[in-house]
Formats: C-alpha cells, sequence, structure tokens
C-alpha cells in the first residue's frame, strides 16, 4: 500500500489535475503515513522472578518455592501478572510409613485494553487516530479517506476487560508397607479455582452508548476432589506366586458461576450499584461425579 508521499507523487502525474475528486488531494497528504501497527503494538517486556530452597534430612526432605511473573506483550495495553507459591514435604515417619502433604498457591491478574490486530490490517495510512491536535477523533470520523474504517483507539482510551484468578491446590499423599508382600498407597487431592471478570464499555464509547454504558461482572467458582486408594500384593507361594492391585478412584467436580450485565451509569462508574438498569443476570451450578473399583490379579503357577 502507498504511503502519503507515494499516493501524492502518484496523483500529482496525472496530466488532468483538474479532474481529480479525491478530498484528501493536497500538500498535506505528503506528511499522511501513519503507523497503525506501530500504534497497536509494542517491544514486549517479561520478567520472570523464582526462589527456592529445598533440604531436610535423611527421613525428611523440604522444598519451597515463590515466584513472580510479569509479561508485557507485544501488543500494546495488555498486562499479564502471576505470584505463585509451593511447598512439599516427604517424611519418611517410620519404615513403614511415609507422608507426602502438599501445597500450592497462585494469582493471576490480566488488564486487558489491547486493540484487535487483525482489525489495523485494513486500515489506511492516511488516516490518523489523533487530529492535528494530538486528540483521538471519533469512532468513524468523517474525515477519512474510508469512510467505513472504525477507529478502534477511540473506545479502548475507556473501554477494558480485567481478570483476577486465584488457584489453591493441596495433596495428602502416603505410603504404608503392611507386609513384605503387601503395600497400600493413597493419594489424596484438593484443588479450588476463583475467578472473576469485569468487562466495561464506557457511556462515552461507541460499545457503551447504545445502553449509557455497559459493565458485566462474572464470577466463576469450582473445586475438584481426587482420591485413589490403591492396595498392592506380591506373595511368593514356594514355587508358584500370586500378584496384584485391588483399588478405589473417586474424583468429583463442581462449580457455580454467576453473570450479570447492568447499564445506565455515569462515565467512570465501574460498579453495578451506580447503574440504573438491571440488563442480564444469569447463574448455574454443577456437579460431576465418578467411582472407579479397578481391579487385577495375576497367579503363576510352575511345575
Amino acid at each position: 500500500m502507498m504511503n502519503g508521499t507515494e499516493l501524492y507523487d502518484y496523483f500529482r502525474s496525472f496530466p488532468n489535475q483538474d479532474k481529480i475528486t479525491f478530498g484528501r488531494y493536497d500538500e498535506d497528504l505528503r506528511n499522511a503515513n501513519y503507523d497503525w501497527f506501530k500504534e497497536g503494538t509494542k517491544l514486549g517486556f517479561t520478567q520472570d522472578y523464582n526462589v527456592s530452597v529445598s533440604g531436610g534430612s535423611e527421613k525428611i526432605r523440604t522444598y519451597t518455592s515463590i515466584g513472580y511473573y510479569n509479561e508485557e506483550g507485544a501488543v500494546k495495553d495488555y498486562d499479564y501478572s502471576r505470584y505463585n507459591f509451593r511447598f512439599n514435604v516427604d517424611y519418611d515417619v517410620t519404615d513403614w510409613l511415609k507422608i507426602k502433604p502438599q501445597i500450592s498457591a497462585s494469582r493471576r491478574d490480566i488488564m486487558d485494553q489491547a486493540p484487535d490486530i487483525s482489525v489495523f490490517y485494513s486500515l489506511l495510512p492516511w488516516d490518523s487516530p489523533y487530529n492535528s491536535e494530538g486528540n483521538l477523533v471519533g469512532y468513524r470520523p468523517s474525515e477519512w479517506v474510508k469512510s467505513t474504517g472504525n477507529n478502534h483507539m477511540y473506545d479502548l482510551q475507556w473501554n477494558f476487560e480485567k481478570t483476577l484468578a486465584y488457584e489453591v491446590m493441596g495433596n495428602l499423599d502416603f505410603d504404608v508397607k503392611l507386609t513384605d508382600w503387601l503395600t497400600f498407597a493413597s493419594v489424596n487431592s484438593y484443588r479450588y479455582i476463583s475467578r472473576t471478570r469485569k468487562n466495561y464499555e464506557d457511556p462515552r464509547s461507541r460499545d457503551g452508548a447504545g445502553y449509557n454504558g455497559n459493565l458485566t461482572d462474572k464470577i466463576e467458582q469450582s473445586y475438584r476432589v481426587y482420591s485413589n486408594q490403591l492396595l498392592r500384593f506380591n506373595k511368593l507361594l514356594d514355587k508358584h506366586s500370586i500378584s496384584g492391585i485391588l483399588a478405589y478412584e473417586w474424583n468429583s467436580y463442581t462449580f457455580t458461576k454467576n453473570e450479570s450485565t447492568v447499564s445506565g451509569f455515569g462515565a467512570g462508574f465501574t460498579v453495578a450499584d451506580a447503574a440504573a438498569t438491571p440488563r442480564t443476570i444469569v447463574g448455574g451450578t454443577g456437579r460431576v461425579c465418578r467411582a472407579v473399583f479397578p481391579g487385577q490379579c495375576e497367579l503363576c503357577l510352575r511345575p
């Protein structure tokens, strides 16, 4: 695609200058070389820090880690942060009992005011989202060459989507040596996830103008319980042997979700209490459970 200088020089090459009807054909066109991708992208920058400590003795071993991650992506106005923690213990209580508790937790923050980069492929370098004074022009500027083009930067000066998520997971595992030929292993875990998402459309924006602002709050919570109890045996009977497993597995998943959308509020208010009109309220809950009783036995007879 030609930039402003190339387009101006192209029109100047026409012998019938008085017949040109292009409205932007003047000296200012030479400087109309707006870089849309420069507006929406930048050099991405990430930070990743992690501190871990491990140690112990012959009977007990521990591991602890704390981490922080931040990403400012190559698309402008998208920020992602994560905090995480982990603690593990392996404890040989006796020669027949070993326990392995562990816990981990994380928090994620996402602030999204990023433009849709795919839209920039359809915009022209002769059209700028800013006027001569450096202020953003409207959502669909009448002075643009592409009359059907939309200035997506206009809405993004106010609109945003914000996400906050927590995740906690804990395990209490242990192994028991009942005899030389019989062992029992237990794996038990619990995982909890909470996620809140806020989508704000300012009443001054094109997306929010129809309802005098839109504010959507979504809350999702879920937890998963998993348990596996495994009895393993391997017994020699003279020249013969018998081996196998008996197990019980339980897996359950429970979730709830609630979402509300309100409208009719003043610019800058980001809480539902400030709105005049509740538009939609939806919610739901559910649970899925599964129990399995696997088993296996193998008998080996030798003459």
